[in-house]
């Protein structure tokens, strides 16, 4: 059986299909897709912008969440005050213990 025949119906994949410049986006539905970047939707983006609370936020002032971190930092479990006095302690204790 040749292949031709049975694949006749196909377009030929070997050339590329024709460009025009007049092609647009459509959805699924075969809507064409909304333009974003107009007046009035640039207007109401103002305005929630406006409506919130912090307007200032920007979250390129974060750190970078993913980004490692010192380990004394993540898995201290004193604050350093609180370490030293410990530390103040065993030792006091060791000594107490060659003493004793």
């Amino acid at each position: 059986m040749s292949t031709d025949l049975t694949m006749a119906d196909l377009p030929d994949l070997s050339t590329p299909p024709i460009q025009t410049g007049q092609h647009q986006q459509h959805t699924p539905a075969g809507k064409p897709l909304a333009a974003w970047n107009t007046p009035k939707f640039r207007e109401e983006y103002e305005n929630a912008r406006a409506r919130l609370q912090h307007g200032d936020f920007s979250c390129s002032a974060l750190p970078d969440p993913l980004a490692p971190r010192p380990a004394i930092a993540t898995h201290s479990r004193f604050d350093p005050q609180t370490e030293e006095r410990l530390k103040g302690v065993l030792r006091a204790a060791k000594e107490s213990a060659r003493g004793a």
